[in-house]
């Protein structure tokens, strides 16, 4: 009776070595099919801009697709247990990365805008600078913008970030007065 009792344990310790190593099996799969989703040509960190815009929701969605496919190829509960376990905490995981990576490119879009949008008024002064009515729109266009403060900048950052670029617009036109006007 003794040996069937080591025969059991043996066989027990096995089934856990076998689970533990499809476990890891299956894990590695998803990971790889993950890798593809997310870098492979058109995949989701490809996205940049305002094409970003729900990368977060794909890629989770990429992996509960993922998961459901390895779950359906496991057949012992204990195995698909473990997997899910695992696989959770590295959706998890890459759920706050990916959404950190897509909130980045939001800030970077409302820079380029931003900073798009400065470059514009400066122009439209430049071409106005004899029209004063124009011309003092486009300081006022150029305040009301920067005080939208679309990266959420501290309230002295938004201050200087307002002086410097008036400044800057007051010196095109005067060189551009200068210019017109030696």
């Amino acid at each position: 009776q003794q040996l069937g009792g080591k025969m059991l344990q043996i066989e027990e310790q096995e089934k856990q070595k076998d689970d533990a190593a499809s476990v890891i099996s299956a894990k590695s799969e998803g990971i790889t099919r993950m890798r593809d989703a997310l870098y492979k040509d058109g995949g989701i960190y490809s996205r940049t801009g305002t094409a970003a815009s729900g990368m977060t929701d794909d890629a989770l969605k990429t992996a509960d697709t993922i998961r459901n496919d390895i779950i359906g190829k496991l057949k012992d509960p204990d195995q698909i247990a473990a997997f899910e376990s695992t696989w959770s905490s590295y959706s998890d995981s890459l759920g706050n990365t990916i959404a950190a990576n897509e909130a980045d490119q939001r800030v970077k879009t409302r820079t380029a805008a931003k900073t798009s949008a400065l470059a514009n008024l400066t122009t439209d002064a430049l071409v106005n600078f004899d029209k004063p009515e124009m011309l003092s729109k486009n300081f006022d266009d150029m305040r009301r913008m920067i005080r939208a403060n679309p990266d959420n900048l501290p309230a002295e950052m938004v201050a200087q970030l307002e002086r410097e670029s008036i400044s800057s617009m007051h010196v095109a036109v005067i060189q551009r007065m200068a210019q017109d006007n030696p």
